[in-house]
């Protein structure tokens, strides 16, 4: 089990699938914009001639980071988790570290295995919002997919 997850997908294309691009572009917003206002796109992110990475626009986007490559039959997507949330963990993780070192030398066990009931629960609250939210991406997808057969 990682601690992070990540999930790869192969989706076959049919011959018209140029026409992928232009509808991911045309319902994405660029992430280099400055805007606080991405609910009126579908995904925010960087979209180029055979390859994309996008997330969803809404507040559980950073949940799931889709990485698209295009091939000529098919379409290859590799989801993760996004770059803040694994900081956010991360820097949440040290935390519950050093306080349950001090937590030792204080000879309070409790505490120490309720720091990491909470962190076992976060961790599981970032695996469960990872699979809601690449389901959600994967079916937009697979929405602009079907729209061109």
């Amino acid at each position: 089990m990682k601690l992070f997850p990540e999930k790869d997908i192969s989706i076959p294309l049919s011959e018209n699938h140029h026409n992928l691009i232009v509808n991911l572009k045309k319902n994405t917003i660029d992430s280099k914009q400055f805007t606080g206002y991405w609910e009126n796109k579908t995904f925010v992110g960087e979209i180029e001639t055979n390859t994309f990475t996008i997330q969803l626009s809404s507040f559980f986007g950073n949940f799931c980071i889709i990485k698209g490559q295009i091939y000529p039959n098919k379409l290859t997507l590799h989801l993760c988790t996004g770059m803040k949330l694994k900081i956010f963990f991360t820097l949440f993780s040290i935390t519950v570290a050093l306080i349950s070192i001090d937590l030792l030398n204080r000879k309070e066990y409790g505490l120490i295995f309720a720091f990491i009931f909470i962190l076992l629960l976060f961790r599981s609250i970032i695996e469960i919002g990872f699979r809601i939210v690449s389901q959600m991406s994967l079916k937009k997808i697979k929405m602009f997919k079907n729209n061109l057969q």
